[in-house]
């Protein structure tokens, strides 16, 4: 992540969103990013806006092998679990992150948690600034309404850390394709962008912005949801969107029926595979 942006504060660098444009290739990117975080700061904290994401980012991690603690809400600067500091540090020696402590034990890979966006209370900020200490906040998904990031910028601004904030987005995620259309997707691909490929992208970017600031306009009273496509069915309809979601909603339910039937064939080939043998 190449950071950007940094409009409020020296203490806070804000990353271009990065985008995959498959699920399988922004989980790898994200677990690369956490391994490579945990190395250099304090604290990672994955967030998800919805609870089907957080559950299976939860999974994912475990799965991988990281320690991952979940957070319960509220949560607030003096919440965080960080990195225990060396003890040359806690005695105000300053030390890098490949330095070793006084005593000859390394300085150790920061703690890993995970919370919703919701959890997040930037209320309880924390007096005192500590300019040793770095969060990375790790962010999986976009929300279409833009004030639920804002709650995520405003936590990372009443941190009293170093902080540093990025996002991780799919161009397939539920609430991101249905607002791109298919020739944004074709458009980067003759720019070159394949499944291998991580990119940031202005034109992604602002394209995604105008539709959330016009669903936050229109979207008067929020239903609150368990998983991005619920969001989508209960809240898209009656917006300027509504078309375009119930046709993108009904292309995605043709291509689920498709890979269920394939899915029969093949079991029904393999059962007579084993009536022959």
């Amino acid at each position: 992540m190449n950071a950007w942006w940094n409009p409020f504060s020296s203490t806070l660098e804000v990353f271009a969103d990065t985008y995959a444009k498959s699920p399988e290739r922004l989980k790898s990117a994200l677990i690369d990013a956490v391994r490579r975080q945990l190395r250099e700061v304090d604290l990672v904290l994955v967030l998800s806006h919805f609870p089907e994401t957080f559950f299976a980012w939860q999974d994912e991690l475990v799965g991988q092998g990281f320690d991952a603690q979940v957070l319960r809400p509220p949560v607030h600067a003096s919440s965080l679990p960080l990195r225990a500091l060396p003890a040359a540090e806690v005695a105000g020696v300053e030390s890098s992150v490949d330095e070793t402590a006084d005593d000859g034990a390394s300085r150790s890979d920061g703690a890993l948690v995970l919370a919703l966006g919701e959890m997040l209370d930037s209320e309880r900020a924390r007096a005192g600034m500590e300019r040793r200490r770095v969060v990375s906040l790790i962010v999986t998904e976009r929300h279409p309404l833009p004030r639920h990031d804002r709650r995520i910028l405003e936590f990372a601004r009443s941190l009293p850390y170093r902080v540093r904030l990025g996002y991780f987005i799919s161009l397939q995620d539920p609430l991101v394709s249905p607002f791109l259309g298919e020739w944004t997707e074709m458009l980067l691909e003759q720019w070159g962008f394949n499944e291998a490929n991580l990119i940031t992208s202005d034109l992604v970017t602002r394209r995604l912005d105008r539709a959330r600031a016009r669903l936050e306009k229109q979207i008067a009273q929020e239903v609150l949801c368990e998983s991005p496509l619920d969001w989508l069915r209960r809240n898209g309809a009656g917006t300027h969107y509504a078309n375009t979601i119930d046709k993108w909603l009904a292309t995605q339910e043709r291509w689920r029926d498709r890979r269920e039937r394939a899915m029969e064939s093949e079991l029904d080939e393999d059962e007579l595979d084993e009536d022959f043998d």
